[in-house]
This record gives structure tokens, C-alpha cells and sequence, in this order.
């Protein structure tokens, strides 16, 4: 019979060997979900479900431990996603999570996101999505929210990317700043971007939008909160670029 600690260093021997098997399938769930979960926040969902195969392994059921680890640790990672929902965050957890997948799938589509594609990456219905875009809306939603937090804790909003003009050291640096905010204006689909055009540059509210297009004040600021969105998750990309 193993002593305590032959089985304790057994253990711990284990969880090293097939600790592959945790990277792995955090990469892998990694490519299928929005790009605000972390790989390494995956890794550690896997690792519990690791040691939990490790502790309840039984070599006699005949099943090779690989096969039943990996069981364990999609089970754990599945488990440890279903908690950490988002739509039970606040207001400015939601909008980061809906601008991060508007970034991921206007990238791969190279076109604007319709409502349905951004709706389905969310794993919810179109009347849902379109819901919290106006709870989103009334809470946050502003050219002066933070685009991104970093490494200091510090919050940038977008009007703050745009560096000072004693700090653009010359005139490329200013054209290039320049051209990313408005390649990521042109991008947005035309209804959109008129609504920022009317609200932002010429001073309409929202309502005054809604009677100019011919909408709902409701429907306007889906838009608006859509628009801010999208600016969001292409700049918080492009960050770097700024600095």
C-alpha cells in the first residue's frame, strides 16, 4: 500500500504530465469565443477540472486517463463559463463584452455586424440583444466612456486618445492618428454614422435625430449606442497606435 506521501507525489506527478491537456483545450475553446475571455482565465478552469480527474480516477473502468482527463476539464471549462455570465454584469461590463465581439466579427467579415451575427456570437436572441443595447444605452454609452483600462488602473475614454498637440512630434504621426478615427467612422454602417455626425458635430439631441430621420427616439439611440460600440472595440484594438 502507498504511503500518503507516495500518493500525494503520484498526484502531483499527474496533474504535471497531462497539464497539456488543460493547454490544449483552452486553446481551443479560446478560437470559438469572444476575445474578452482570456486564454489564461481558460487555463485555470481547466486546471480544476485536472486535478478533479486526477482525485476521482478509477484505472480498473478500463478508460485511458487522457480520455477521461480531458472529459474532466471541458467539463470544467464549460461549468466555469456557464457561471461567469456576462448579462448579469453591470452596464459597462455588458458594453465591453458587445464592443470586444463587434471588433472580432467586423474583422472577420470585414463588413459592419448585423444584430443577428452579433446577437448569435452572444449566444442570445435578436429582442435581447437589442434590449440590453438600450439598457447599455442609458447608462454608459458616451464618447467620454473608457475606450480601456490599463496596466495602472487608469481608464482612457476616446476623446482622450487623441494626444495633445505639443505631443504629435510630427506631421505623419498626426495624419496617421488622424486616418485610424476615420477609417473607423467610415466603417460604420450609413445610419450610424449620421446619427454621430448629427449628435457630435452638429450639436442635434437625440429626439431631434429621431424626427430628422424619421424614426423612433428609441431607435436612434440604438444607434447611437451601436455606433459608440463599434468605435470602441476598433479603437481599444488599435490602441497602441495612439501612443
Amino acid at each position: 500500500m502507498l504511503s500518503q506521501d507516495k500518493v500525494e507525489e503520484s498526484r502531483e506527478e499527474l496533474i504535471k504530465r497531462y497539464m497539456y491537456l488543460v493547454k490544449e483545450m483552452a486553446r481551443s475553446f479560446a478560437k470559438t469565443l469572444p476575445s474578452h475571455i482570456e486564454e489564461a482565465d481558460l487555463e485555470s478552469l481547466g486546471y480544476l477540472g485536472l486535478v478533479d480527474a486526477v482525485d476521482k480516477y478509477d484505472p480498473k473502468r478500463g478508460v485511458p486517463f487522457e480520455a477521461y482527463g480531458r472529459l474532466r476539464i471541458k467539463g470544467a471549462i464549460l461549468d466555469g463559463l456557464r457561471k461567469d455570465d456576462w448579462l448579469s454584469e453591470g452596464a459597462r461590463r455588458k458594453a465591453k463584452v458587445i464592443a470586444s465581439v463587434y471588433d472580432e466579427l467586423e474583422v472577420k467579415l470585414e463588413r459592419p455586424a448585423t444584430d443577428e451575427e452579433v446577437a448569435e456570437r452572444l449566444g442570445i436572441d435578436v429582442a435581447e440583444f437589442r434590449k440590453i443595447i438600450q439598457d447599455v444605452h442609458r447608462e454608459v454609452i458616451s464618447l467620454e466612456t473608457p475606450v480601456y483600462t490599463d496596466g495602472e488602473g487608469q481608464t482612457q475614454v476616446v476623446m482622450d486618445t487623441l494626444p495633445a498637440k505639443e505631443d504629435i512630434s510630427d506631421e505623419l504621426e498626426k495624419k496617421q492618428i488622424k486616418a485610424l478615427i476615420v477609417d473607423a467612422l467610415q466603417k460604420l454602417p450609413e445610419k450610424e454614422r449620421l446619427v454621430l455626425a448629427l449628435h457630435y458635430y452638429e450639436g442635434l439631441s437625440l429626439t431631434e435625430i429621431a424626427g430628422i430621420m424619421e424614426l423612433s427616439t428609441s431607435r436612434i439611440s440604438q444607434l447611437h449606442a451601436k455606433a459608440i460600440l463599434r468605435m470602441r472595440g476598433r479603437l481599444g484594438r488599435k490602441k497602441a497606435l495612439f501612443f
